[in-house]
C-alpha cells in the first residue's frame, strides 16, 4: 500500500496571516469536454503511459520526448450503504462491488494510490446505525491511501466523527476545519501526500455544508480559497510532484477554486445530487475537474504523468460501480453479514412512547423531529407520510421504519409567511380527512374550515408563543423533498422557496424522527391537535 505522508502542523487561526502568497491567478481553461459515467471506460485526454508528455517542449526537434515520471488514483466518495442501492439506472454501489473494481484499477498500475472523498456516517439508516465503522474496516482492509470529511461524516457530532478516524489506518485530511479557538482540527493533518506510482502526489481536503451538522457548534469551516492556497505552500515545502484537492464542494465552486488556484492538477469533488452521474471535465490540457456519483456508484481512475520538464498531464478513465461489474465474494459475505445484523439491530430498544400514537400525533412528532433535527423556526410532516400508528411502551427502530417506510428526505427551507399559508391549503385541501397531504406540523397552530372557499380555508396561524404568523416575514421550515421540491399531494407553494439544507445534504426522514427519539429518551403523545378542522 503506498505510504502517506503527514503535512507539518499548521495552526489554521494563522495561516491566513502567516501566508503574504501574491499567486496570479491563472486564466481558467474552457472546460473542453464532459465524460458521464454512465459508460464505464468513458476517458478524458491520456497522458499517454510511457510514451512522455514532454514532447516538442523543452527537448531539440527529432530527439526523443523527455522521459515522464507517471502514477494512478482511485477516487470515490459517498458510502452510505454497505449494499447495493437502487438507481434509476439500476443498482450501484455496494462494498462487494466496489472491491472489485479497486482490484481492477490496481492490476492494470503500478501502485496506485486510492482516496476515499467523504460521506460514510450519516446520510442514511445504515450510516445512523453504525455511524461509519464498517466503512472504515473496509477500507483498511481495501488499501485506502487517504480520506477526507463530507459534513455527513459530522451528523452525530464531533466525537462520533473522531471514532472511526481513531479506527483508520489510513489518515484523514482536513485542510479547512479549525475548532472554535482556531486551533488545528487533526493536528498534522492540514495537507499530506501519497506516493501513486512513480510520484509523490499531494493531497489537500476540503469539508463543505458543515452548518448542515451537529458538529457546526464545535468547529469552523474555514473558506476554501484561504485554506487550499495554505495547503499548496505545505505541500511546496515538501516538494511534491503534483497537488491534487479532494473537495465536498458543488461545481460552480470547484471551477472557482481551479482559477483562483493554478498549482492544482485535479480537483475531485463530491457528487452533483443523489442520482446524477460522475464526470471528468477537462481545464485546458494540464488541468482536470472530476464528479463523484452518489453512493460510490463510480469510481475515477485519474492518470497523471509529469516529464523531467515539470510539464504535467492528466486523464481519467470512469469505472462504473455497478450490476455490470461481479462481486468480490469474501466482500458479498461480509455484506450479507450487516443485512442480518442490521435486522437484529431494528429491534433493539432506542426510547419509550408514554401513551399511543394514532396518525395525528405520529406525524405531529415527526413534525417535531424535523425542527429540532435543524433547530428550524416550524416543522411540517404530511399525513400520508405517516404510514404506521406507534404503540406505547418500548420503540425501537423497525417501530419508527413502519412510520417512515419510504426513504423520503428531511431538508430545511426559507418560506414566508404568505407562502406557508398558501401551502397548507394546498395541503388541507388534498385531504380533509387527515391523511394525504395534510399537513401535521411543529411550532405553530392552524385552523381549516371546509365550509370556506378553496384556497381560502386556513384560518388562524398562531405560532408557538401565540402570536399570529407574519405573512411577510420569513421563516424556516423543516420539511421531506417529497413535499418541498417534489410538489407532492399538490404542493406547490414550496417550489421556489430558497433552499437551505438540500435534500442531498440532509437526513432520511427516518433517522431525524430515531434522533429525536433518542435525545428525549421518553415520548409523549400530543393530546390537543395543532390543527383544527371547522364545519
Amino acid at each position: 500500500m503506498p505510504s502517506f505522508t503527514f503535512g507539518r502542523v499548521l495552526a489554521l487561526a494563522a495561516a491566513a496571516g502567516a501566508l503574504s502568497l501574491s499567486f496570479t491567478p491563472a486564466a481558467l481553461a474552457a472546460p473542453t469536454e464532459t465524460h458521464a459515467g454512465a459508460q464505464d471506460g468513458a476517458k478524458t485526454a491520456s497522458p499517454g503511459k510511457g510514451q512522455g508528455t514532454g514532447a516538442g517542449r523543452c527537448h531539440a526537434p527529432g530527439q526523443p520526448p523527455v522521459p515522464s515520471e507517471e502514477g494512478t488514483l482511485a477516487y470515490f466518495q459517498d458510502a452510505h450503504e454497505y449494499s447495493p442501492r437502487e438507481h434509476a439506472d439500476g443498482h450501484r454501489g455496494g462494498i462487494a462491488l466496489l472491491a472489485t473494481v479497486l482490484d481492477r484499477i490496481e492490476a492494470a498500475n503500478e501502485n496506485p494510490a486510492t482516496i476515499f472523498g467523504g460521506d460514510m456516517a450519516g446520510g442514511s439508516l445504515f450510516g445512523g446505525v453504525y455511524k461509519g465503522f464498517p466503512f472504515v474496516e473496509a477500507f483498511n482492509d481495501l488499501g485506502v491511501d487517504a480520506a477526507t470529511f463530507g459534513q455527513h461524516d459530522f451528523d452525530f457530532g464531533l466525537q462520533a466523527a473522531l471514532d472511526p478516524v481513531n479506527a483508520s489506518e489510513f489518515p484523514w485530511i482536513a485542510s479547512n476545519l479549525a475548532y472554535k479557538d482556531g486551533s488545528v482540527f487533526l493536528p498534522g493533518a492540514v495537507a499530506g501526500s501519497v506516493e501513486a506510482g512513480e510520484l509523490s502526489v499531494g493531497v489537500i481536503g476540503l469539508t463543505g455544508s458543515l452548518q448542515n451538522s451537529s458538529a457546526n457548534a464545535e468547529l469552523n469551516q474555514r473558506p476554501y480559497l484561504e485554506s487550499t492556497r495554505a495547503g499548496v505552500k505545505l505541500l511546496q515545502e515538501q516538494d511534491v510532484d503534483v497537488i491534487v484537492v479532494s473537495g465536498q464542494i458543488d461545481r460552480a465552486e470547484g471551477l472557482e477554486l481551479m482559477a483562483q488556484v493554478p498549482e492544482i492538477q485535479v480537483l475531485m469533488r463530491e457528487e452533483n445530487s443523489g442520482s446524477s452521474p460522475a464526470e471528468a471535465l477537462e481545464l485546458g490540457k494540464e488541468r482536470l475537474m472530476v464528479t463523484g456519483m452518489g453512493d460510490y456508484g463510480v469510481v475515477a481512475e485519474i492518470d497523471i504523468a509529469k516529464d523531467l520538464c515539470g510539464n504535467i498531464r492528466t486523464g481519467a478513465v470512469l469505472h462504473d460501480v455497478d450490476e455490470s461489474v461481479a462481486e468480490e465474494p469474501s466482500w458479498a459475505a461480509k455484506a450479507a453479514f450487516y443485512e442480518q445484523d442490521m435486522e437484529k439491530r431494528l429491534d433493539a430498544r432506542i426510547g419509550t412512547a408514554r401513551g399511543d400514537f394514532g396518525r395525528r400525533a405520529a406525524g405531529e412528532l415527526a413534525a417535531d423531529a424535523f425542527r429540532d433535527y435543524y433547530q428550524a423556526d416550524l416543522g411540517w410532516a404530511n399525513g400520508g407520510g405517516i404510514r404506521a400508528e406507534i404503540d406505547g411502551g418500548d420503540l425501537s427502530l423497525r417501530d419508527l421504519h413502519t412510520v417512515f417506510p419510504f426513504g423520503n428526505r428531511a431538508m430545511l427551507i426559507e418560506v414566508t409567511g404568505q407562502q406557508l399559508i398558501e401551502g397548507l391549503n394546498q395541503g388541507a385541501d388534498s385531504s380533509p380527512g387527515g391523511y394525504g397531504g395534510f399537513p401535521r406540523v411543529s411550532g405553530f397552530t392552524y385552523t381549516y374550515s371546509e365550509s370556506d372557499p378553496a384556497g381560502q380555508r386556513i384560518g388562524e396561524v398562531l405560532l408557538q408563543d401565540g402570536t399570529p404568523l407574519d405573512p411577510g416575514a420569513t421563516y424556516s421550515l423543516a420539511i421531506t423533498n417529497y413535499v418541498a421540491t417534489n410538489g407532492g399531494d399538490g404542493v406547490t407553494a414550496f417550489l421556489n422557496a430558497p433552499i437551505a439544507v438540500s435534500a442531498d445534504e440532509g437526513t432520511a426522514d427516518v433517522s431525524a424522527l430515531w434522533a429525536y427519539v433518542q435525545k428525549l429518551g421518553t415520548v409523549t403523545p400530543n393530546d390537543i391537535p395543532r390543527a383544527t378542522v371547522l364545519p
